[in-house]
């Protein structure tokens, strides 16, 4: 499995400098390896403005890589950006509906990630009195397995995924400024943010696609390459009470549902025009009228969850505004299933009010492109990025995506003193021995950055709930704030410290190695991407402390 080694310097050509001394430097310790290089740079430098993370299995691959970046030559292996001043940004995780779900997504996490695979088995156990199938067989299906194909299936297990990829991210210090959530995914941004707890959110994510039953064989979706405004004049011409636009995913991408006959004549239309609409592979139409049926059955089920305030803002694509969680409740999730999801509106909101990081979190990034095309046109540097990627080796991919938010300036500069806390937790002779730097300053513009202690710090307690919440109500507030019980939360007392939780820390089997394909990460302006510092505007019933950073098709 690959492990990162993090270079840094004060300009691009330092950088340079930097991966040239550092090759030179593997070169004459050939008893080092990339892992105790790695932590050495991790636990011994300096994070400066200009950045690149090395992916290197063995130390030909790390000398291929610093060889390349010693060039200014992209390669695989490597991951570059630049980010000015402190780690900042209005950082939101983004939550998908159904759509991104693959066989063997999660199995190298659960290996490689104690922390991934603790919150697998807990929402497995949050699942166990409403579903009649194991959460871990299911993640061991093959891809044939007709499990695959059934929304009561289906999505409490992505809900899982989601809420354990949220878990990891966040030990590592990546702490989200606020949540957001398509269809489905809203149930797991609601838990993150604490509104829900696990109890009350596997219960909601089960019993709510369980519902779909008995609307299925009645309906279809499709996916459509337009902006919504031409989408409903093309329903309303043609299809006027039996199309519906269920989603706004972007500018020039929505979504219908309704009547299969009409779904199908919309689709042969659109490839008689030349228009590249895509059938979703569902037998049921969410997010239109034909879920009306369930209304008084899903607020029978659902009567009994309790929604709390949260930690952290909850933006609602139902409501298309900034919503006080306590009204969550039953008719809320019929809401949820039953109206059309403001994606695109939301993310130009976000955007507005200055949040610059969307990272979905999810098993594909089925959302990214989306964000992107409503992200487009503005005049601020957005970054967006994926978790995993369908048919990619986990493990790898998590790291790579960690990466891209390292170089970007998203999240903590201790990222990967953290990570190698983990995987060397008592620094050795060798890891303890931190590579030199270029020593001609005044032509490689590196400013030997300054050495750090290259032992880690004392190790703070496991993710616990916090003593005090990461923002607090505005004066203008109705309701009480008070932090709900989540085990996703910063430790108490050391918000700007990642938790000691084993992190990615031990090797996956040989046999899962990774395959050559792109990152699921994107970046506009890519590949300097920085992030604004302008401020963060978060809802009137929210005040944030600080915003700087301690620590595809889509079905419904």
């Amino acid at each position: 499995m690959p492990v990162p080694v993090p270079v840094s310097a004060r300009s691009e050509a330092g950088l340079r400098a930097q991966a040239q001394a550092l090759r030179q430097y593997v070169a004459a310790r050939p008893d080092m390896s990339p892992a105790d290089i790695g932590a050495g740079l991790a636990r011994g430098r300096a994070v400066l403005e200009h950045r690149a993370v090395i992916l290197a299995a063995d130390r030909e691959e790390l000398a291929q890589a610093l060889t390349a970046l010693a060039a200014g030559e992209p390669h695989p292996h490597i991951t570059t950006g630049h980010t000015r001043g402190s780690d900042r940004g209005g950082v939101v995780f983004v939550f998908p509906g159904q759509g991104g779900q693959w066989a063997g997504m999660g199995l190298t996490l659960l290996t490689s990630s104690p922390v991934f695979a603790e919150h697998i088995d807990a929402c497995e156990k949050a699942l166990t009195p409403w579903v009649p199938w194991s959460l871990t067989d299911i993640l061991h299906r093959d891809p044939d397995d007709p499990a695959w194909q059934q929304a009561d299936v289906v999505q409490p297990v992505l809900f899982s995924i989601m809420v354990s990829l949220a878990a990891l991210w966040r030990s590592y210090g990546i702490e989200p400024d606020a949540v957001l959530g398509h269809s489905q995914g809203e149930i797991a941004a609601a838990h993150i943010c604490g509104a829900l707890s696990l109890k009350d959110a596997a219960k909601t994510v089960a019993l709510r696609s369980q519902a779909l039953a008995a609307v299925r064989g009645r309906g279809a979706m499709a996916s459509l390459p337009l902006p919504a405004q031409d989408v409903q004049q093309l329903i309303s011409e043609r299809w006027e009470g039996q199309l519906w636009v269920a989603a706004l995913n972007g500018p020039h991408s929505t979504t219908v549902s309704g009547d299969t006959t009409a779904v199908e004549e919309l689709l042969t239309h659109c490839a008689d025009t030349g228009l590249r609409a895509k059938r979703i592979p569902v037998d049921y139409a969410s997010h239109c009228p034909h879920v009306q049926p369930l209304h008084d059955e899903l607020l029978h089920l659902l009567g009994d969850i309790t929604p709390q305030p949260s930690t952290m803002p909850f933006f609602s694509t139902v409501e298309g505004t900034w919503l006080d969680t306590t009204t969550l409740d039953a008719a809320y999730w019929y809401r949820n299933l039953h109206q059309p999801v403001r994606f695109s509106h939301a993310i130009q909101t976000l955007t507005d009010d200055g949040h610059r990081a969307f990272i979905e979190i999810s098993p594909h990034p089925t959302l990214v492109p989306a964000i992107e095309d409503t992200t487009e046109n503005t005049t601020e540097n957005i970054t967006a990025t994926g978790s995993l990627r369908r048919g990619d080796n986990d493990t790898h991919r998590f790291l790579t995506a960690l990466a891209h938010t390292h170089t970007t300036g998203i999240g903590t500069p201790t990222t990967w003193h953290h990570h190698y806390t983990q995987t060397h937790p008592t620094p050795t002779t060798t890891t303890s021995t931190c590579p030199p730097t270029p020593s001609n300053t005044s032509t490689t513009g590196s400013n030997h950055p300054p050495q750090q202690p290259t032992s880690p710090p004392p190790a703070s307690p496991p993710p616990t709930t916090p003593s005090s919440p990461p923002h607090s109500p505005s004066p203008t507030t109705t309701h009480n704030y008070s932090p709900a019980a989540s085990p996703y939360a910063p430790t108490p007392g050391s918000p700007t410290t990642p938790s000691s939780v084993p992190l990615l820390c031990q090797e996956p089997p040989s046999s899962n190695s990774p395959s050559k394909q792109p990152r699921p990460t994107t970046s506009k302006n890519s590949p300097s991407t920085r992030l604004s510092s302008s401020p963060v505007r978060v809802p009137s019933t929210f005040r944030c402390t600080s915003i700087h950073r301690t620590t595809p098709t889509l079905v419904h």
